[in-house]
């Protein structure tokens, strides 16, 4: 299966320190409101979970991992819930409010353009919380945290908007569209890397040549205009999901870690 980029990371990252740093507010394990909280929540994200061998597993939790690159450090801020019964296993979670702030990606570049949001992606990730403590308490821990990854949805993200996503946009590009703010989510369209490396040699065999000199050169325009309109984008395509919230999600569990093929969409 694919590896690469920040998702390989993120699949890796429960097993070897130092990879990527994290902020963890709220953590896996922290209740998202108080014991006297009353009140519908935002959205429900549910499904299934189902495992392909056996698996040891004592305490199954299901997490939002939420997914900052647009600044520095990456952050990954996440919040949870138990999964009930044995496997195949139906999990929920309800959202009962918006992430922090700095769960968010600035497309704004820091208000210097305006048709820019704030918007956060997150990976919805099955974890063993060995600790009873949370994940989130683990994280930048690796080599005494007990928890483990199990795995998550491939196929599935959530994004958060804190405002509109204006039409052509860095932001509407990102999220496939001009969503409104809230909470979506998002459906992952595959890209074939080794297609996408074909569609970008062709490009360059067709707009790149040797000068008079006998050095290397390109159109640089007609390249990037044919790698644009005829390649596309290498990250995986996010576009919201036709039944929104009302999807049912599946999650398969796996032993080997090498078996994740997380989308890769920053």
């Amino acid at each position: 299966m694919r590896k690469g980029g920040f998702a390989r990371r993120l699949a890796f990252f429960f097993f070897l320190a130092g990879i990527l740093p994290v902020t963890c507010l709220p953590g896996c394990g922290d209740p998202q409101a108080g014991v006297d909280y009353v009140g519908e929540p935002m959205v429900t994200i549910h499904g299934w979970i189902q495992v392909q061998e056996y698996m040891d597993v004592h305490n199954p939790r299901v997490c939002l991992l939420w997914i900052v690159t647009a600044g520095s450090p990456d952050h990954v801020v996440a919040g949870d819930a138990p999964v009930e019964g044995g496997f195949p296993a139906r999990f929920q979670i309800d959202i009962l409010r918006t992430p922090p702030m700095n769960a968010l990606n600035d497309f704004t570049c820091g208000g210097f353009c305006p048709d820019g949001a704030h918007v956060g992606a997150a990976y919805i990730v099955v974890y063993d919380d060995l600790g009873e403590s949370g994940l989130s308490n683990c994280l930048g821990e690796t080599e005494t945290c007990p928890d483990r990854v199990l795995g998550g949805s491939m196929d599935y993200v959530v994004a958060y908007l804190a405002e509109d996503a204006v039409p052509g946009s860095s932001t509407a590009k990102f999220v496939g569209g001009a969503l409104k703010a809230g909470y979506h989510l998002m459906a992952v369209e595959r890209v074939d890397r080794e297609q996408w490396v074909a569609c970008q040699d062709d490009c360059h065999e067709r707009f790149c040549y040797e000068d008079e000199g006998g050095e290397p050169a390109c159109d640089d325009q007609g390249l990037d205009e044919c790698i644009e309109s005829e390649c596309g984008t290498f990250f995986d395509r996010l576009v919201e999901a036709p039944d929104g919230f009302s999807t049912e999600i599946s999650i398969t569990l796996f032993n080997d870690e090498s078996d994740f093929d997380w989308p890769e969409f920053t």
